[in-house]
């Protein structure tokens, strides 16, 4: 018999792979001990992963400790421990689930070799991040990874190249994933940037965060606020062909300052500001647009 609920474990820093020896399930939260939990970085399953953030406590797609399985713990320093088997059946389960797409070319195959990016936000130009949507690793053309967002902090796997050929085309140390959003009602698929790290094997990364791939127009462009007249909220649109010093200023009727929206380096691509009014009168109001030597002075109404 290979169970052993008392058995003892001990870890070295770095990533170490160990089984589960007990045969009941068990959730992530409860199996591990307080006192060594801090020093425990993250958890990697095949596809799935549990990350011990400093805030959120254990997120992730890995929530629960499976019989029959084992795990890569990644920890931060040398530790001993054995699972706390004996409170594992008054444990209430949060497994995570989802449905992934039918087409057949969003399937992505385990990997003996993978690793995690942690996302928690996705900024969209026209539209926003909605739950069911699913995000997807890239390493160019080639598809190595597939989750699907329930609002939360989540991990995207990424998977990497190996000796079976059905991880052919898979990422590689060094190599630096892209990431794609595919929207579930729509089916559209949107390209999306960020400051992403290089893949590492048995890597676990947490984003600051991925936002639409921004095209850059061929000259500058702006757009009239909208909705205009408005309440208390108006947009306005505008694209840079390169990185320039700008700035924009709401002015009331006697050309006077009232706020200012923005002052300082925007990067080349499409953006868009907003004024919420809310805290301001009705009235007439101008804005007031420089991006170089282009001056744009628009008229307001917000009527509440």
């Amino acid at each position: 018999d290979n169970y052993n609920p008392e058995r003892m474990y001990e870890l070295e820093k770095g990533a170490n792979l160990i089984s589960y020896p007990s045969i009941i399930s068990s959730q992530i939260s409860i199996a591990i001990p307080d006192s060594i939990e801090n020093m425990i970085v993250g958890i990697l399953g095949e596809g799935l992963s549990a990350f011990n953030h400093d805030s959120l406590g254990w997120v992730g797609a890995l929530t629960t400790f499976d019989i029959n399985q084992a795990y890569w713990f990644l920890v931060s320093e040398d530790i001993s421990f054995s699972y706390q088997i004996d409170e594992i059946a008054r444990s209430n389960f949060d497994t995570y689930k989802e449905i992934l797409p039918y087409d057949e070319k969003f399937i992505v195959n385990q990997s003996p070799s993978q690793a995690f990016y942690y996302i928690n936000n996705i900024e969209l130009e026209e539209e926003s991040l909605e739950l069911g949507d699913w995000i997807m690793s890239y390493n160019g053309s080639v598809l190595t990874g597939i989750r699907q967002w329930k609002g939360s902090m989540i991990d995207v796997p990424a998977m990497g190249n190996s000796n079976f050929l059905t991880n052919s085309g898979y990422l590689k140390n060094g190599d630096i994933p892209t990431f794609k959003l595919m929207k579930q009602v729509s089916g559209e698929i949107i390209s999306l940037v960020g400051d992403v790290p290089e893949w590492k094997e048995n890597g676990i990364f947490q984003l600051s965060g991925l936002s639409e791939a921004r095209l850059i127009p061929e000259q500058f462009s702006i757009t009239n606020a909208y909705p205009n007249p408005f309440n208390p909220i108006t947009s306005i649109k505008f694209g840079l062909p390169e990185e320039m010093s700008i700035s924009v200023q709401v002015l009331n009727v006697r050309g006077q300052k009232v706020e200012t929206l923005f002052n300082g380096i925007k990067r080349s691509g499409y953006h868009t500001f907003q004024w919420d009014a809310n805290n301001y009168s009705s009235g007439v109001y101008f804005i007031n647009f420089v991006a170089g030597d282009y001056v744009n002075t628009q008229k307001l109404i917000f009527l509440k």
